[in-house]
């Protein structure tokens, strides 16, 4: 009787828990986007610039490359420290189907909100 308690209260507590994550992940996931899009543009921009340079030959524009390719390393590293980067999401997944196959091979069933 106990354990049938400590395993739904575990099984409720799992099922909060990625409900919680679903419901975060859509957010995180736009942000990730936006902010590697912009790291793309802002590179592009900057990488364009010394032919830009080539046909307008002001000294601001030569100095304007620098300061594009900056904020696009800026942008990636603002994913990436910031935890919006889905990355630790990948490990996430991982950890879940290694316990799924665990759960599997001992022959209980993996319940899935994802099924």
């Amino acid at each position: 009787m106990a354990i049938a308690k400590v395993f739904s209260y575990v099984e409720d507590n799992a099922a909060a828990s990625i409900s919680w994550y679903a419901r975060r992940k859509l957010g995180k996931a736009r942000a990730s986007r936006c902010l590697r899009a912009l790291a793309i543009v802002l590179a592009v921009v900057g990488g364009l610039i010394p032919i830009i340079y080539g046909i307008y030959t002001q000294a601001w524009i030569a100095q304007l490359g620098y300061a594009l390719l900056a904020l696009a390393a800026g942008a990636v590293a603002a994913d990436r420290y910031f935890g919006v980067s889905l990355v630790g999401s990948g490990m996430l997944w991982r950890c879940w189907q290694y316990s799924e196959h665990w759960l599997i091979s001992l022959g209980l069933e993996f319940p899935s909100a994802y099924e």
